[in-house]
């Protein structure tokens, strides 16, 4: 799953709150912090809904910061990522 995080505010402090938050999170196979409509792009690699659904709860909807975030479900990859 890809997902786009808006933040409330983009502070030096919260931007480094959240950024510690979400390195420790094994979920989180790559994040980005980006310009345009959202301020990070999030691939999280989980097991299912209810993992995805503990996810959210602690990552956004507990963090007063989080502003809303959307969900894009991967159907397939058409060029994997490489190292």
């Amino acid at each position: 799953m890809h997902v786009l995080v808006s933040l409330e505010r983009e502070g030096a402090r919260e931007l480094d709150d959240f950024i510690r938050k979400i390195k420790k999170r094994s979920e989180v196979s790559q994040a980005s912090y980006v310009t345009g409509d959202a301020d990070f792009v999030m691939l999280l690699r989980l097991s299912g809904m209810d993992q995805y659904d503990a996810f959210t709860q602690e990552v956004f909807h507990d963090d007063a910061n989080a502003k809303s975030f959307r969900t894009l479900v991967t159907i397939r990859d058409v060029v994997p990522v490489t190292d």
